[in-house]
């Protein structure tokens, strides 16, 4: 879900969803062949990838692709916990290009306009013609083993493509993170069955 909560605890009544296409995934194929005026039944998120009423003074939100969506919705909450936790946010997100930064206008307008705020862009192929000091060339755990972690004080969340999140959880562990200051979320497609055939001509 990408809507922009009020707050920790808010409610909404329209969903905005971030969607990546992929072939046989299962959501891919049943909203790609929806048509206006389609329901659906849903079930409540149950995942544990959300803020808590844990309070930290760094806050470190790292994504690829489409796992960037839940950072957006913790947006005003995490702008709260600046106010008024004197908290640090820092969004980091990886693509192969430019074109691959969902979201990238919004995160940037919060940089410039909110004191520690900050967003960081890893581009693993095609740099950003003109790149601030917050646009960075290669992958996301390049920028992470420039940060010096604090085991105290900070979080960090994954989400996206599950190569990133299992390089990146390991470096964070070497670097001393303990394991409960690490949250998850892994993008996994199930494997694509092949159907038995009803019978077999021989």
């Amino acid at each position: 879900m990408a809507n922009t909560l009020n707050s920790n605890g808010g409610t909404i009544n329209t969903i905005e969803l971030a969607v990546s296409w992929v072939k046989g995934g299962l959501a891919t194929v049943g909203l790609s062949a929806m048509k206006i005026g389609d329901v659906i039944q849903a079930s409540a998120p149950y995942g544990r990838f959300c803020l808590t009423d844990d309070k930290f003074k760094r806050y470190f939100l790292v994504a690829t692709g489409t796992g960037v969506t839940p950072y957006r919705a913790m947006t005003n909450e995490l702008m709260m916990r600046i106010e008024n936790d004197n908290a640090e946010v820092f969004i980091i997100m990886g693509a192969r290009d430019e074109s691959g930064l969902l979201y990238a206008n919004e995160f940037r307008k919060n940089a410039k306009e909110i004191d520690d705020y900050h967003y960081v862009s890893c581009l693993s192929r095609v740099k950003l013609e003109n790149p601030s000091d917050f646009d960075l060339e290669g992958h996301v755990q390049s920028y992470l083993e420039m940060v010096k972690f604090d085991a105290e004080n900070d979080v960090v969340y994954l989400c996206g493509n599950p190569a990133m999140v299992d390089d990146a959880f390991g470096l964070l562990k070497e670097a001393g993170m303990p394991v409960s200051q690490i949250r998850r979320e892994k993008y996994v497609s199930p494997p694509v069955r092949k159907k038995k055939a009803a019978f077999v001509i021989k």
